[in-house]
C-alpha cells in the first residue's frame, strides 16, 4: 500500500511547501496580491501577482525576490510576465506578474539526491 501511495503522489507538486517558500522569500517591500497553482501540460505552475516597493536608494526588491525563488530546489524556472510602474502609499512601486514552473515530486527527488 505504501508503494502505491508513493507512485500516486510522486509527480505532485508540493503546493504547501511552495507557498511557504513564497512567504519566506518575500519582504516588506514585496507584497503578494494573488497566487494560484495549476498544471500546464502536466507540469505544476504557480502564477504570482504582487507589488514591489522601490527603495529610496533605487534598490529593486523584485529582482532579489526572483533570484531567491529561482535558487530554490523546488523551482525549476521563474518567468516574469509583466511589470508596470505605479505608486503605493506615496512610494514608487512596480506591480508584477510571474510564473514559477515547479518541480514535481520525482523531479525534486532527483535534484535533492544530486546535491
Amino acid at each position: 500500500a505504501e508503494s502505491a501511495l508513493n507512485v500516486a503522489t510522486s509527480d505532485r507538486a508540493d503546493w504547501v511547501g511552495t507557498l511557504a517558500l513564497l512567504d519566506a522569500a518575500s519582504s516588506v517591500s514585496v507584497r503578494l496580491t494573488d497566487v494560484s497553482g495549476e498544471y500546464e501540460s502536466r507540469r505544476p505552475v504557480l502564477s504570482v501577482k504582487g507589488i514591489a516597493l522601490i527603495g529610496s536608494d533605487g534598490a529593486d526588491p523584485l529582482r532579489e525576490y526572483m533570484a531567491t525563488l529561482a535558487g530554490s530546489p523546488v523551482v525549476e524556472n521563474v518567468t516574469m510576465g509583466s511589470t508596470r510602474a505605479t505608486e503605493i502609499e506615496g512610494r514608487a512601486a512596480r506591480s508584477f506578474s510571474m510564473k514559477l514552473q515547479l518541480r514535481s515530486g520525482s523531479d525534486l527527488a532527483s535534484v535533492v539526491e544530486g546535491e
